[in-house]
């Protein structure tokens, strides 16, 4: 496995948790590459998410973005683009939506 990106979502509540997400690239599990979620208060404190880590978004994992609510993640080799929404307090990830589209380098979002 290789490291792939790093990104922080603001808090989606006022005073609320940050959400820090960190791919994977090239697992061997039979699931894909994952997602590892962590919260980050506004102190700094970190700590792993609820669900620390969400699986299935596909393999070699490629940009991720969102407006904060919604993260749009794709996998390039497989997987297409998956929108997940935060709930709860921010940590856990739904799945929304999910179109296959191959070969996805960077999904962009757009309010």
């Amino acid at each position: 496995m290789i490291g792939a990106g790093i990104y922080l979502y603001p808090p989606i509540t006022s005073g609320g948790d940050s959400l820090l997400i960190c791919t994977n690239r090239e697992s061997i599990s039979e699931k894909g590459d994952a997602l590892a979620l962590f919260s980050v208060s506004p102190d700094g404190a970190v700590r792993p998410a609820e669900t620390p880590f969400y699986w299935g978004v596909g393999r070699h994992i490629r940009g991720l973005g969102g407006n904060g609510r919604f993260v749009v993640a794709a996998g390039r080799d497989e997987g297409g683009v998956v929108v997940l929404e935060r709930t709860g307090d921010g940590s856990v990830l739904t799945e929304v939506a999910r179109i296959d589209i191959p070969g996805v380098v960077v999904p962009l979002w757009m309010d």
